[in-house]
């Protein structure tokens, strides 16, 4: 704790040499715009490679797509294990977004004090005081946007020897330990036009030779855009899965995410082929679509989720059609929404070859003691929108496994007032 204390104090410490700008600059008073703005951050993401799951992100904050400044959120971890891997210490994220005068801007700001991404047979590896910073923002020039990364020290021991002090790595340049890992800038996206501004940025990547995995390392991203006629919002995606808690497993995968401005009567979607987690589950096809309507009277949107098959405890329980769809329509002048998950299914559910009534699940979830607990058609109620989850289900297996599948998210904000 001591250590964590002093890593915390020292990053704060340093936090505005770190990313210049990170302060917000005006009253975090809310009000409403007239843009679709949104950001999000998170303090590390791995990609599996060889090992047999990854983690989902870490420290994760949101500000969904709105139209309203002086939104603040955030999220710290003090320390979190990277599974397969190593330590993660003094993870923060927050998000915001602002109006000054004529400027409106959203903000991201993601930093970590102390990464520890192996201590094996190939020796250590620490990262200390990594950081990014966006914004995104319009004025009375237009949109822009802006982007920063920082990284204070790197530093690898090999087995036996003491402990060496690396370069830091510059853009195209990375750091390259041979057959260890290579280290580089995770790099910046900016992205601004007439109509909308992107800023991301990653602070650093790191590939690790033994397992073949990569790792993001602070990750934010600010987007705003002209919202003429009110924001959507959303999100669709095939599983979720966490083990041992909400690091260890698979985050929500395949997905797709509702652009503020909508699709402009176009569908969006996305596919993945499969999705294993050894000794889990075994999940085949999965497709998500979303799509949004305008009309001079009413604006609607609608997200969709399916999962072909899956698999779960090596075939004990087989699943097959599932399907979440949430329907949101806002009638222009009216308060109230129509809300609908029409459409929302699950074809088969087979438990050790025994195959259950569907039309009860909602009301009576299936529970085989030891073994399983199913729940289905989950349906909430947003403020502008709804949230349907086709199927929950629980190992009761001492593995701790929570697996979504099929999730859908739609939101339908008010047309603003000109």
């Amino acid at each position: 704790m001591r250590r964590l204390a002093a890593l915390l104090s020292l990053l704060v410490a340093l936090t505005g040499a770190l990313v210049v700008g990170s302060t917000s600059p005006a009253s975090a008073e809310k009000r409403p715009v007239g843009f679709g703005m949104a950001a999000f951050g998170f303090g590390a993401k791995i990609k599996g490679g060889d090992l047999p799951i990854g983690s989902g992100p870490i420290a994760r904050a949101i500000v969904a797509c709105n139209n309203v400044a002086g939104i603040t959120r955030d999220n710290a971890t003090a320390s979190v294990d990277l599974p397969g891997l190593g330590t993660i210490e003094g993870v923060e994220t927050k998000v915001w977004t602002r109006k000054s005068g004529d400027t409106v801007s959203t903000y991201a700001r993601h930093t970590i004090a102390d990464v520890v991404l192996f201590e094996n047979v190939a020796g250590k590896l620490t990262i200390t005081g990594i950081s990014s910073w966006v914004r995104a923002w319009h004025d009375a020039t237009g949109f822009h946007t802006d982007a920063k990364t920082n990284v204070l020290g790197l530093k690898y021991k090999p087995p036996g020897l003491p402990a060496q002090t690396l370069p830091l790595p510059s853009l195209g340049q990375p750091i390259k330990i041979p057959g260890v890992a290579t280290i580089g800038l995770g790099g910046s996206t900016q992205v601004h036009g007439k109509h909308r501004a992107l800023s991301e940025a990653t602070g650093l990547r790191v590939h690790l030779d033994a397992t073949n995995t990569t790792v993001a390392l602070a990750r934010a991203v600010a987007r705003m855009g002209e919202a003429p006629e009110g924001v959507f919002g959303g999100i669709a995606y095939g599983l979720k899965a966490s083990v041992l808690g909400d690091i260890v497993g698979v985050g929500a995968t395949p997905q797709v995410f509702m652009p503020c401005a909508g699709t402009d009567g176009q569908v969006l979607s996305s596919s993945i082929v499969s999705v294993p987690i050894p000794g889990v589950l075994d999940a085949g096809v999965g497709e998500v679509s979303e799509k949004t309507m305008h009309t001079a009277k009413a604006n609607s949107a609608w997200e969709k989720a399916t999962i072909a098959d899956v698999d779960l405890l090596g075939g004990a329980v087989h699943i097959e059609g599932v399907q979440a769809r949430a329907f949101v329509k806002r009638i222009k002048g009216k308060r109230a929404l129509i809300r609908n998950a029409i459409g929302t299914h699950t074809a088969v559910i087979t438990i050790n070859g025994t195959s259950y009534d569907l039309d009860q699940l909602t009301a009576n979830p299936i529970e085989i003691p030891g073994l399983v607990k199913i729940e289905g058609n989950l349906v909430k109620k947003l403020k502008g929108g709804l949230e349907v989850t086709a199927l929950r289900v629980t190992l009761l297996d001492g593995s701790g496994a929570v697996v979504d599948l099929g999730v859908a998210r739609t939101r339908v904000g008010r047309v603003p007032h000109s």
